[in-house]
């Protein structure tokens, strides 16, 4: 894990962190509002998005997102729920 960002505003909450995925770096944002809820912002893959990840680096991935988002479910004090598709 690179690090972690939460950042509390009069918006509500953004939530943002930056890990490796292989020979990648990815950068994930969540924000939080009471009128939406928790949505992700944008993911951004350096240099570039894959097309197919193998399945340690889709370990990789889901590591890295998990973590964030058990911090977004920490600081909400609930539970977060993933579906992929």
């Amino acid at each position: 894990m690179l690090g972690k960002i939460l950042v509390v505003n009069f918006l509500g909450m953004k939530f943002e962190t930056t890990f490796r995925v292989g020979h990648r770096k990815v950068h994930i944002v969540y924000r939080h509002s009471k009128q939406h809820g928790v949505k992700i912002q944008r993911i951004d893959w350096t240099p570039s998005p894959p097309k197919d990840l193998r399945p340690d680096e889709l370990e990789q991935y889901r590591r890295g997102r998990d973590a964030l988002l058990a911090e977004i479910g920490a600081a909400l004090g609930g539970n977060v729920l993933v579906i992929e598709t």
